[in-house]
């Protein structure tokens, strides 16, 4: 009647654990002492933390402000954001291009970026097309090519064919180097 006791249809729960009792020897010339405890079971006092290095992300609040670069992995897509946001804060602000560079280096709130841009004297001196450039070989990662394909490749209809569009539509951006790519996601959208 007091067996384990279980609610609707979920594992047993657990009982009360009970307290036990070992007898250890801390010198060999004495007697054992006696030590009680209660043992718990196992759960984490808190969440486990992910092994995942959050994405870094871009803010800007209006096209007159300077993109921010949020903290984190910085993937292609989030380059080509980056970018696209400078080059609308650059027109919208009428910005000189000998300018450009030095009045975005205030954008970055990652760690990483920062120390590069701090490490490198001449960054400010680039034109922005070039800065991308240095940018691009020193924070993404050396097969983002392969993955991005992998990525391309392996994508299925899910609900529906429009989120399938979209979906297909937002990995171009970050492949408009590529030119394989650029040519398959051109003709599947053509087909389309």
């Amino acid at each position: 009647m007091f067996g384990d006791l279980t609610i609707s249809n979920t594992q047993p729960l657990p009982q009360s654990p009970t307290a036990q009792r070992i007898f250890m020897h801390f010198n060999t010339s004495e007697l054992p002492k006696a030590i009680t405890f209660v043992p718990h079971l196992f759960r984490p006092l808190s969440p486990m933390p992910t092994n995942e290095t959050p994405m870094a992300s871009v803010e800007q609040s209006s096209p007159s402000k300077v993109p921010i670069l949020m903290g984190g992995d910085i993937t292609p897509a989030m380059m080509h954001q980056f970018e696209h946001s400078c080059k609308n804060y650059f027109i919208h602000k009428k910005i000189l291009t000998n300018d450009q560079v030095s009045l975005i280096i205030g954008g970055f709130l990652n760690i990483y970026v920062n120390d590069w841009i701090s490490n490198c004297d001449y960054i400010s001196a680039l034109s922005f097309d070039v800065f991308i450039v240095e940018f691009h070989a020193n924070f993404i990662s050396e097969d983002w090519e392969e993955d991005t394909l992998c990525k391309l490749l392996s994508m299925a209809q899910g609900s529906s064919f429009w989120d399938f569009a979209v979906a297909i539509q937002s990995k171009i951006p970050s492949c408009a180097e590529l030119p394989l790519i650029s040519q398959m996601t051109n003709c599947a959208i053509k087909a389309m």
